[in-house]
């Protein structure tokens, strides 16, 4: 009796403290003054830190010296930061109805900042991502204070140095390899009407990359830029570094092969029938040429054969 008693108090304190360790969240009330006028902008105090969400603080510095551009890629699941942009406001920017907290849980939602992957200290709040303001200060580049006479957060319309939350290393990514056996996976071609880089890129899990100085370092990241048509790949988060390849795919059938140039993230499975018979198995390769553009420089990354 007294070890069960001795159980239900050790489960007891052990439920307790993880509910009181979970994070509180509650609607800011200190005021934002930006370019010393104060500014309608709604956030959350998180352990003594103004979280805002990220959109609307790009609808209120739109325009300025400090503004920054947000977009979202659906397909490939990142947001797109690139500072010194002018950002076009959204229907739901700066809506502020109703602050209470419907859903909340730490984000881990992939960030670029101009190209570069930044790990931001986040919260998905009713959905939405909200990020501490003084990081994103430091990041792109203004300063934020806080002033206790006027309990305000101050934001300056003045450039800074961008500052990195991560002190990484600067290095050159001059050459890959990546294993195919493992980077392999089979989709059925019933009725598939296309094919996108996400396909591949998901598949990536085994991509070894060599610096300059003769440094191995494992491949974390990979997304498609629609903008460049490039994959753009990333290294260890300590690093600071990408390799940029333009993609191409290998078609193989038996003896067959065709290797073709990608211009867009949708591939049209007919694209692969001009090559060989899509009615049937084959196997596809997405890669890269090194040097010029020829069958014996192709590299291969990521494996998708079609099977019916």
């Amino acid at each position: 009796m007294k070890k069960i008693l001795l159980l239900t108090m050790l489960f007891t304190c052990i439920l307790s403290s993880s509910v009181f360790a979970q994070t509180q969240a509650v609607p800011s009330e200190q005021k934002v003054v930006f370019d010393e006028a104060e500014v309608d902008i709604k956030g959350y105090n998180i352990d003594g830190n103004n979280y805002y969400r990220l959109r609307d603080l790009a609808a209120v510095l739109t325009g300025s010296e400090i503004n920054f551009n947000v977009e979202y890629d659906e397909i490939y699941n990142y947001i797109d930061i690139t500072r010194q942009s002018k950002y076009d406001k959204q229907p739901d920017d700066l809506k502020f109805s109703d602050q209470e907290i419907k859903s909340m849980a730490e984000s881990y939602q992939r960030t670029f900042v101009d190209g570069d992957k930044v790990i931001f200290s986040g919260y998905l709040i009713n959905e939405n991502n909200y990020y501490k303001l003084r990081d994103l200060g430091k990041v792109l580049g203004f300063p934020v204070s806080f002033d206790e006479d006027t309990n305000s957060v101050i934001i300056e319309n003045k450039k800074i140095e961008p500052v990195d939350l991560i002190n990484r290393e600067d290095t050159t990514l001059i050459s890959l390899a990546a294993d195919t056996a493992k980077n392999h996976r089979i989709m059925d071609a019933k009725e598939l009407k296309e094919v996108l880089l996400k396909d591949y890129l998901q598949n990536m899990k085994s991509v070894v990359m060599l610096t300059q100085d003769q440094k191995q370092l494992s491949m974390v990241d990979a997304r498609y830029n629609s903008k460049t048509n490039k994959i753009e790949l990333i290294p260890e988060i300590k690093y600071r570094a990408k390799l940029t390849i333009s993609p191409v795919i290998k078609i193989e059938q038996g003896d067959r092969f065709q290797i073709i140039s990608v211009d867009s993230h949708r591939i049209d499975f007919n694209e692969f029938g001009k090559y060989i018979d899509n009615s049937k198995d084959f196997k596809t390769t997405l890669g890269f040429h090194i040097g010029e553009v020829a069958d014996e420089n192709f590299r291969g990354l990521s494996v998708v054969e079609f099977k019916y």
